[in-house]
């Protein structure tokens, strides 16, 4: 599927993800300490995608 002049439906998605991704990240309130996504699937470690890196760790089994 094609929209416009050549750009394919994936990458559009994949465009507007990133712009959108990159307008959160620089909208970021100020004084932020720390931004948990909660999707790394696995382990026991909890990122930080602030520029804090204040990492969480889970314990006893959390889901």
């Amino acid at each position: 599927m094609c929209i416009g002049k050549g750009l394919n439906f994936v990458s559009a998605v994949c465009f507007i993800l990133l712009i959108t991704t990159s307008l959160t990240l620089a909208a970021a309130p100020k004084g932020l300490v720390g931004h948990w996504h909660l999707d790394e699937g696995t382990g026991e470690v909890a990122k930080d995608s602030s520029a804090e890196k204040n990492d969480g760790e889970l314990w006893e089994g959390a889901k």
